[in-house]
């Protein structure tokens, strides 16, 4: 699993996953989702539920927020630079020697249009941008 570029720091299971079968880690996951509400109360999906329920098993077993190589429950989770080089709040991906892959955020999952996805994304990354040269961080 790899560690999700952000604040906090969080495991996103999407990034990338191999286990052997029946490993416990992934019987109590499955569980948790068993017992999980997937829509609200109105009847609209909920998003969400992945990246921290995932995180929040994982700290449960030992996981730490610092984006460092770190095995925990017998799990191998990998710096985000490793599987999430992008930063999603600007589009900025810094490449380095240990990146295998590049989460772009499409957010296929969503089921909004590809124009919509499109232009929040410009949205958000612009105004994030200038705010951070506003605050020089």
């Amino acid at each position: 699993m790899g560690i999700e570029q952000g604040t906090p720091v969080s495991v996103n299971p999407g990034l990338g996953i191999a286990c052997p079968a029946h490993h416990p880690f992934f019987k109590e996951m499955c569980h948790y989702y068993d017992t999980q509400s997937f829509y609200n109360s109105e009847g609209k999906q909920k998003t969400g539920l992945v990246v921290p329920g995932t995180t929040e098993h994982l700290l449960q077993h030992g996981f730490r927020r610092k984006n460092l190589y770190q095995i925990v429950a017998g799990i191998t989770i990998y710096p985000a630079d490793y599987f999430d080089p992008m930063d999603n709040a600007t589009g900025c991906i810094i490449l380095t020697p240990n990146t295998r892959t590049i989460h772009r955020y499409n957010r296929t999952w969503s089921g909004q249009s590809r124009s919509y996805v499109w232009l929040s994304r410009l949205w958000h990354r612009t105004w994030i941008y200038r705010l951070l040269q506003l605050i020089k961080v």
